[in-house]
C-alpha cells in the first residue's frame, strides 16, 4: 500500500484579500486620522490665557502636555486593537489543504 500526500496547490488558486485584512487596515486608517485630529488641537493651546493659578505660558505648556497625554492614550487604544485584530487574523487563516491518495497495489 502506498500512500501519497499532495498539496492541491495543482490548481491555479486566486488570491482574494481577507475580511480581516480590510479590518485592520480600516482600523488603523482610523486611528491615524483620530491621532492627526488629536495633534491639530494643539493650535488652540496658543489662545490660553491662564487663569489666577496659572500664568499665560503655564497654561499653555498644561495644554499642550494634556494633548500629548491624549495622543498617547489614543495611539494606545490603536496598539491593542491592532493586537487583537492581528490575533484574530492569525487564528483564522486559511490553511493549505492536503490531499491523501491511498492506492492498493495487490
Amino acid at each position: 500500500m502506498e500512500i501519497l500526500e499532495s498539496p492541491e496547490s495543482s490548481k491555479p488558486s486566486k488570491r482574494r484579500i481577507r475580511k480581516m485584512t480590510i479590518a485592520i487596515w480600516v482600523w488603523c486608517g482610523l486611528i491615524v486620522v483620530w491621532a492627526i485630529a488629536g495633534a491639530a488641537s494643539v493650535s488652540d493651546c496658543a489662545n490660553e490665557q491662564g487663569s489666577g493659578f496659572l500664568t499665560h505660558e503655564d497654561a499653555q505648556s498644561a495644554c499642550e502636555t494634556g494633548a500629548g497625554i491624549g495622543i498617547l492614550v489614543i495611539l494606545l487604544i490603536g496598539f491593542f486593537g491592532f493586537v487583537f485584530l492581528s490575533l484574530i487574523w492569525f487564528m483564522t487563516r486559511p490553511r493549505e489543504q492536503q490531499v491523501v491518495i491511498v492506492r492498493d497495489e495487490r
